[in-house]
């Protein structure tokens, strides 16, 4: 990336540079940043990127039990929210488009629209940025805050922004309660339309994502396999004497 970016001041490559025509989302980002070119946008310097407070997620539902059976409304200013457990919030874009999550924790699991998007356990690096991919329409995130020798007491600021740490452009962020249950019931609504479905998908240090999977005994349902990573991997799921006929047991 830096040799692309004092290429942007070499006439001959430019050419080139411009000439490229991808429909990889990836590669046209990269060329959009080039684009920004190398003068400060925000400031005379930032050394550091400044992310607004206007695109944090304020509004979020958590769950008090393993099973998400008790849900429990939180606003961001007005009551703590936990510093472990299952948390839901949502943005609604009018397009496609790139954005970075940013969190501070050191033990999570962090959820787009379903899909593991990142997981960690570590003791020491917390600061995360994590670059997703928005639908148009609703996109549902999920942050799973687990325990650990140095936890918080309350769940960090979650922010979603664009490359400069603003806000996403045509996006809309959730500001009331009731904007966060009338997207929560479309959700909702969405799973109950895809039927039983159960996500599988293989995650950092040659682990599947869930660790577990949890339904009704007689319950038909349907696997959907995501394996983002480089490397090619098995999934095995077998009836054991102890979960026979049970999978709700089965670990």
């Amino acid at each position: 990336m830096r040799w692309l970016t004092y290429a942007r001041n070499m006439p001959e490559i430019e050419s080139c540079l411009d000439g490229i025509n991808t429909k990889n989302p990836d590669v046209k980002n990269s060329l959009a940043y080039l684009d920004m070119g190398t003068e400060p946008l925000k400031g005379r310097s930032v050394p550091v990127l400044e992310v607004s407070k206007s695109s944090q997620l304020t509004q979020w539902i958590g769950y008090e039990d393993k099973n998400k059976t008790n849900p429990v409304e939180y606003q961001i200013g007005k009551s703590k929210l936990p510093g472990t457990g299952f948390f839901r919030s949502f943005i609604y874009s009018d397009k496609a488009q790139s954005a970075t999550i940013g969190v501070n924790h050191k033990n999570l699991e962090v959820y787009l629209n379903g899909i593991l998007k990142f997981s960690q356990n570590s003791l020491w690096s917390g600061d995360q940025q994590i670059n997703v991919e928005l639908r148009s329409g609703l996109n549902v995130f999920e942050f799973v805050f687990l325990k650990g020798r140095r936890a918080a007491r309350f769940m960090p600021a979650v922010y979603v922004y664009d490359p400069l740490g603003n806000p996403l452009p045509d996006a809309q962020y959730l500001t009331n309660l009731d904007q966060l249950r009338k997207a929560d019931k479309e959700h909702q609504q969405e799973m109950a339309k895809a039927g039983n479905i159960l996500r599988v998908q293989a995650a950092p240090e040659l682990q599947f994502a869930p660790k577990r999977l949890e339904v009704q005994a007689g319950t038909k349902v349907k696997l959907i396999f995501s394996n983002p990573d480089v490397m090619l991997h098995n999934w095995l799921a077998r009836e054991t004497r102890q979960c026979r006929g049970n999978w709700r047991t089965c670990g």
